[in-house]
């Protein structure tokens, strides 16, 4: 018997085709990722260069503050007069502090039809009042008078009452906006 030779290593030959096809796909892949990753490189570099700018702004801005308040002590003419402007301001607040409207509804509702208020007018204590006023009749003004004196809210002080020729009545008064925490005089 003669011994059978066989070939066990078959081959059989890649394509070089499709070598070529398979590394123009990796040199794309590739390609296409760098420019990805360039742009976005770029993108992220402006955003990190305008984040920087703004926290040196800020840290300046910081500083300037930081400056300004050594540079104002408590002791400086400047404060006196902020001061004063502040109480000045406080004084025009304190004045808004009551309700205007109410004031004068108040008072509409207590003034009899005969009474005529001539002329408001505040003086340095926004709550107290001057009110001059005429009329024809001086049961008008007693009334009204009486009930100023009875309402919670006012407190009056009659300061002129003076009878003008034809029995017309002038009065001036000074009426105090109370407006106690309950609403009653205080």
């Amino acid at each position: 018997m003669t011994p059978l030779n066989i070939n066990l290593a078959a081959v059989k030959k890649f394509p070089r085709e499709m070598l070529f096809g398979f590394m123009a796909v990796l040199i794309f892949a590739t390609a296409t990722l760098t420019t990805v990753t360039l742009q976005e490189y770029k993108a992220n570099n402006t955003v990190l260069r305008v984040s920087e700018n703004w926290i040196k702004e800020n840290n300046k801005k910081q500083a300037q503050n930081k400056l300004f308040a050594e540079k104002a002590s408590p002791d400086t003419k400047e404060f006196e007069n902020l001061k004063k402007d502040f109480s000045y301001i406080k004084g025009i607040i304190n004045k808004n502090m009551y309700s205007l409207p109410r004031f004068l509804s108040e008072l509409e509702k207590l003034k009899p039809e005969r009474v005529n208020i001539n002329e408001v007018g505040f003086g340095e204590n926004p709550k107290v009042v001057t009110l001059k006023g005429r009329s024809d009749f001086v049961t008008a003004v007693s009334s009204f008078l009486n009930a100023l004196d009875k309402s919670p809210r006012f407190r009056v002080e009659l300061s002129k009452e003076e009878i003008h020729g034809q029995g017309q009545i002038a009065f001036e008064l000074m009426l105090e906006w109370l407006d106690g925490p309950d609403g009653k005089k205080i």
